[in-house]
């Protein structure tokens, strides 16, 4: 039997009894009504009853058991769960964050608490710091900002179901926040003029701090970071895990250990690049980490404001992560088929690439519709095109046996070396060919036509756009 007492001093009564489990246990009945505080003893008993008798299954028992644990545990058990998975620090401290200042501002206190329209509350009132005047008042928080939240608590609920601390995830039915109507953080591509000037701006700042360091223990490398960022797309964790046994110049191949997709990517090198990393391996003819020294998101801002990188009109910005953006778009401009740069770009989704990371302007539009420009007989040029190497291929290729045959004008004998009509088999005409009769003269010109096509020399298209004077 539940017994009630008070503590001295205390107004509230305190209920002790044994759980399901035979544990004896005290909880406050949080009231100072003593028929108030039996009833809830009553409930706790016959609760444990039930689950002693087997009435009640173990999977609720373990959800029973979980509902007298406060949000705030549960959270932390998450987040220790999050870091044995190897989840990367950065995106577990915004988790740790926001889900503090959900259960902070809502003041939540048991996972029943929970529910979808206190998440729906809490992201309505969120309010961030104006990042431009850091004294400034709080503005409402971006759809980016609201959808975090969103994700870290639904993922937490989704957890606590795998573990069997709910039975189901109440929070899917909140839907996501149109980010494209509230984007505050908008990156652009940098143009090949300002690609250039961030290198030079690089190579200066590294043979000024490479003179200073005399020991050599500290070598600045930031042309190479923003050339491997920039050319190989590669983001900050793959800049600062990258080692030279990543670099295989025989192969002309740089591999990409545990990125964002937690896999093993294996890329082209750009010539430029390999030409930058040999230089520094047959200097240096070190081992280990290719950049020892991270470039700092501070240093970064500096080497962009000498090299003249600001945002633009429209207040799209430029950072680290906008090199990756300038790979995308200058893979689109090459005319690079999008699952051929969603590969180079290392995305799981060709769509990811083309949303995100191509930055087309008014003059690739412009281009475009010169190179489908029509003439006064209404042919489009990239048809006209066609048809003159299609009438090129026909000229070229023999249309009967009798243009095969060379003879001399007095006499009508085969000139020397020409193979006479009788000794060489006829060709089908177009549409008769077969296994058995050979390839038709439509076949042979369409192969003729696609032969330049085969040649693979040169065909990665990650070398077709060299940055002009990044090397001198």
């Amino acid at each position: 039997m539940a017994t009630l007492f008070k503590r001295p001093g205390r107004k509230n009564w305190v209920i002790q009894y044994f759980d399901g489990d035979g544990v004896r246990r005290e909880r406050s009945a949080r009231t100072t009504d003593k028929r108030q505080a039996e009833r809830l003893a009553a409930k706790l008993e016959d609760e444990a009853s039930r689950i002693r008798s087997g009435a009640i299954s173990p999977d609720e028992h373990s959800r029973i058991r979980a509902s007298r644990v406060s949000l705030a545990d549960h959270a932390e058990a998450y987040l220790t769960f999050c870091e044995q998975a190897g989840q990367a620090p950065k995106n577990i401290a915004e988790k740790r964050r926001h889900l503090s200042r959900l259960i902070e501002e809502s003041g939540l206190s048991t996972l029943m608490d929970l529910t979808a329209e206190s998440l729906q509350a809490n992201m309505a009132a969120m309010r961030v710091r104006d990042s431009e005047r850091r004294n400034g008042p709080l503005i409402p928080a971006s759809a980016r900002s609201r959808n975090f939240r969103r994700q870290a608590a639904v993922a937490f609920m989704a957890w606590c179901v795998k573990t069997g601390r709910v039975a189901t995830n109440p929070l899917t039915s909140v839907a996501k926040l149109d980010e494209r109507a509230d984007r505050r953080h908008v990156r652009r591509a940098l143009s090949e003029t300002e690609l250039e000037r961030l290198i030079a701006v690089a190579r200066d700042r590294d043979w000024i701090l490479n003179q200073a360091s005399r020991d050599g223990s500290r070598q600045s490398r930031r042309a190479a970071w923003y050339l491997a960022a920039a050319l190989a797309g590669l983001r900050k964790g793959d800049l600062a895990r990258l080692t030279w046994d990543d670099i295989d110049f025989n192969a002309r191949t740089i591999t990409v250990r545990l990125g964002k997709g937690k896999r093993v990517d294996v890329l082209p090198l750009h010539p430029q690049l390999e030409t930058e990393l040999a230089a520094i391996r047959n200097h240096s003819g070190e081992r280990g980490a290719l950049f020892p020294t991270v470039v700092t998101d501070r240093t970064r801002q500096k080497d962009f404001e000498r090299a003249g990188i600001t945002a633009d009109a429209s207040g799209r910005v430029a950072d680290l992560h906008a090199l990756r953006t300038t790979l995308g778009t200058m893979l689109a401009r090459e005319g690079v088929a999008p699952q051929v740069a969603q590969r180079l770009m290392r995305h799981s989704d060709y769509r990811t690439t083309l949303k995100h990371y191509t930055d087309l302007d008014l003059q690739d539009a412009a281009a475009a519709l010169d190179r489908v420009a029509f003439d006064g007989s209404g042919t489009p040029a990239s048809q006209r095109d066609h048809q003159q190497k299609h009438q090129q291929s026909a000229r070229e290729t023999p249309q009967n046996d009798a243009s095969a045959r060379v003879s001399t004008p007095q006499t009508g004998v085969p000139a020397a070396g020409a193979e006479s009509a009788q000794n060489r088999p006829s060709q089908p005409e177009s549409g008769d060919c077969g296994i058995l009769s050979g390839i038709c003269r439509g076949c042979s010109s369409a192969v003729e036509r696609q032969l330049p096509k085969l040649d693979v020399v040169g065909s990665i298209p990650i070398t077709r756009f060299p940055i002009r004077r990044l090397l001198r």
